[in-house]
């Protein structure tokens, strides 16, 4: 339908369905390709990441560079749940927007995919002002990269180092030498 009220009420189905909307996907991914207004384009990327298929992060990556902000806060968030290398790959670019929003977002959701490779990224951006990155950093660090983090201390306020070395302490120690 071309009817913004038909597609918002088929939106809110979608959203409340969760994950027997499934089969939804690819017409989500199909109206983010083909693009919308700005006010549909939020509520389209909002029910494609209550489905957390990867396949839509394709979809959804281009809307972080979008010129309104509320969708390129939404697209940023949608793809921590979507996932994939799509999502890490707009995710890393994310973290070089002008949008403090974005950045954020995009720091936190790149620990939280546990992309390791986006590290040398992530130090950028805190050495950027990206305070969400620190928790990344820690989720994310081997034994060199932590070491990296901890030459910051003293150069950094505290509270922000503390919440990468809280992630750094904390984590399972299978996952750390």
């Amino acid at each position: 339908s071309g009817d913004a009220e038909q597609i918002q009420a088929g939106l809110d189905a979608v959203k409340a369905a969760g994950a027997a909307a499934k089969p939804i996907v690819p017409t989500l991914n199909s109206l983010l390709k083909q693009g919308s207004s700005t006010a549909l384009l939020t509520q389209i990327i909002q029910a494609t990441s209550k489905l957390e298929d990867p396949s839509s992060s394709a979809a959804i990556a281009p809307y972080v560079r979008h010129r309104v902000p509320a969708v390129r806060q939404a697209a940023a968030k949608a793809l921590a749940h979507t996932k994939g290398a799509d999502a890490i790959k707009a995710l890393r670019r994310g973290l070089r927007s002008r949008d403090p929003v974005v950045r954020g977002v995009a720091a936190g959701a790149l620990g939280s995919l546990g992309a390791k490779e986006a590290l040398p990224d992530l130090f950028r951006a805190f050495d950027h002002n990206v305070g969400e990155a620190a928790v990344s950093i820690g989720q994310l660090c081997d034994a060199e990269s932590c070491s990296q983090f901890l030459k910051r201390i003293g150069k950094v306020p505290f509270d922000i180092i503390t919440s990468g070395l809280d992630q750094m302490l904390f984590r399972p120690a299978t996952n750390m030498s």
